[in-house]
């Protein structure tokens, strides 16, 4: 298999994997426009572009590691069974996507972390990131 093929393979893996994050996202702006309704404000009030761009990034490369760990790269990973491929890639950018930014929401500080949680419950607690202030 040529260069050109495995990189072919590896786009359009990436590009499945944003069809799958966007239909995450369609249900996310279903719920998103349930809350700015329940709050009275807009939508767009709401909607993070900037949150929103890195999920389609995060889909792309799902899309693309899903191909990787599909292919041997030996023949086509689309030529057998194409539509269940197809939809095997749609579903890795879906919940491959899910599965990342919970990670990040956990484990990276600032997104939910536990020094998070920790601020919410003590008062007193300092912001994460903060330098502790003398008492």
């Amino acid at each position: 298999m040529s260069t050109s093929e495995i990189l072919l393979q590896l786009l359009t893996g990436g590009l499945l994997g944003l069809v799958g994050q966007m239909l995450r996202f369609l249900t996310g702006y279903k719920k998103l426009h349930e809350a700015a309704a329940n709050e009275g404000v807009s939508p767009s009030q709401l909607f993070q572009t900037s949150r929103f761009v890195v999920s389609l990034i995060i889909g792309f490369v799902a899309g693309i590691i899903g191909v990787v760990s599909l292919s041997d790269f030996a023949s086509s990973i689309f030529a057998a069974k194409s539509k269940e491929t197809v939809l095997t890639l749609i579903g890795i950018g879906y919940a491959g996507t899910d599965f990342i930014e919970g990670f990040i929401k956990k484990y990276v500080p600032g997104n939910g972390s536990v020094a998070t949680a920790n601020a919410q419950n003590d008062p007193n607690a300092p912001v994460p990131g903060a330098a502790e202030q003398p008492q």
